[in-house]
C-alpha cells in the first residue's frame, strides 16, 4: 500500500512538474483567450450559458475556467493549470488502469509513456479541453474495467457513468467512448 502511494505521487509529481514547467512563458494561443474570454462573460452574466456558446462546445471546461477565474484570479498561467491538473492526474489513472488490467509494471510503462507524450505534454501546458476531457475519459474506462469486466462492484459501474456523463459535457469526442463501451459490453457478454 506504501509502495502505491508512492509511486502514485511520483507519477502526479513529475507529470505535473513536466506540464507545469515556464508556463508564463508561453506564448498565449488564440484558443486560450477565447476561453478566458468566454469564463469572464459566463461570470459577467450570472454564470448563464449565452446562446453564441452554444453551438460549439459543451459548457463544463468553461464553467471549470470561470470557477478559477472568480477564485483565483483570471491569468493565464492561472487557467493553464486546469490543464497541467487534469494532465498530470490523467497519467495517474493510466497507471491505475493497466495495472488493473495487466500489472504494475505494465501500469508503470503506459503512465511513463503518457507522462513524458510529446502531444499530451503540449495540451496540458495550454488552456486547451483536451487535457480534461482524456482525464474523464480515461477514468471512465477505468471505473468501466474495475466495475463491469472485472465485476469488482457497482459504485465503481457508476463512476464510470458519471465520468463518461463529464467527458460529454466538456467535448463532444466523449461519445466515441460511449459507442466503444456499447460494442465492448454487447462482444464481452
Amino acid at each position: 500500500m506504501v509502495a502505491e502511494i508512492i509511486i502514485v505521487s511520483s507519477l502526479f509529481l513529475v507529470s505535473a512538474s513536466i506540464r507545469g514547467l515556464n508556463l508564463s512563458t508561453l506564448a498565449a494561443g488564440p484558443d486560450e483567450l477565447t476561453y478566458l474570454s468566454r469564463a469572464v462573460v459566463i461570470l459577467g452574466d450570472n454564470w448563464q450559458w449565452p446562446k453564441a456558446f452554444m453551438t460549439d462546445q459543451p459548457p463544463l471546461f468553461i464553467y471549470v475556467l470561470a470557477i478559477v477565474v472568480g477564485t483565483i484570479g483570471a491569468s493565464l498561467e492561472t487557467l493553464r493549470w486546469v490543464s497541467v491538473l487534469a494532465g498530470s492526474v490523467a497519467v495517474v489513472i493510466v497507471y491505475l488502469w493497466a495495472k488493473s488490467m495487466f500489472d504494475r509494471k505494465a501500469g508503470l510503462i503506459a503512465a511513463i509513456a503518457l507522462a513524458f507524450n510529446g502531444f499530451d505534454i503540449l495540451y496540458s501546458r495550454q488552456i486547451y479541453i483536451e487535457s480534461l476531457v482524456l482525464m474523464f475519459l480515461a477514468a471512465s474506462a477505468y471505473l468501466f474495467w474495475e466495475g463491469v469486466v472485472k465485476r469488482v462492484n457497482t459504485p465503481r459501474a457508476i463512476l464510470s457513468g458519471v465520468f463518461l456523463g463529464l467527458a460529454l459535457d466538456t467535448k463532444y469526442i466523449g461519445a466515441v467512448l460511449v459507442v466503444a463501451l456499447l460494442v465492448f459490453t454487447i462482444i464481452y457478454w
